[in-house]
């Protein structure tokens, strides 16, 4: 997911898993709490056939840095440019975002989208946040 994201120009932000292990040891520093590590390619989903696995790189390069106690994970590695203060900051808006999501779900009772690809969708959502925007 977080190389398919790349290749569509989107970059990632998301709390460590809790099962991967953080070793600020590891990899090259950039600060205090902030590095970047290689992390290897998981083996191969059953839900994906081993042509398109193939193209997967057999790692990626990903930034972790502790803000506030959390472990943040992210595509974005320039702490120039992107400080650890504003991907805390950045994670925190992702957590609203979500809770909005969730209740303009609820609010037009979209719990089930019944469109099969993936353009119809985006259609099908684009339409129930255009309702919502009109309602409210």
């Amino acid at each position: 997911m977080i190389h398919g994201a790349s290749n569509r120009g989107a970059d990632v932000v998301m709390a460590q898993h809790g099962v991967r292990i953080t070793d600020f040891m590891q990899g090259q520093r950039l600060g205090k709490k902030d590095h970047l590590v290689q992390w290897p390619r998981p083996p191969k989903p059953k839900a994906i056939s081993a042509e398109k696995y193939k193209r997967h790189p057999d790692f990626i390069i990903m930034r972790e840095v502790e803000v506030n106690g959390r472990i943040l994970v992210t595509t974005m590695l320039d702490p120039k440019l992107i400080t650890t203060q504003s991907l805390g900051a950045l994670y925190k808006m992702r957590w609203h975002i979500e809770v909005d999501f969730r209740t303009i779900k609820a609010t037009l009772e979209m719990d089930v989208l019944r469109c099969k690809s993936q353009q119809m969708v985006d259609k099908e959502i684009a339409v129930y946040i255009l309702a919502y925007n009109l309602v409210h």
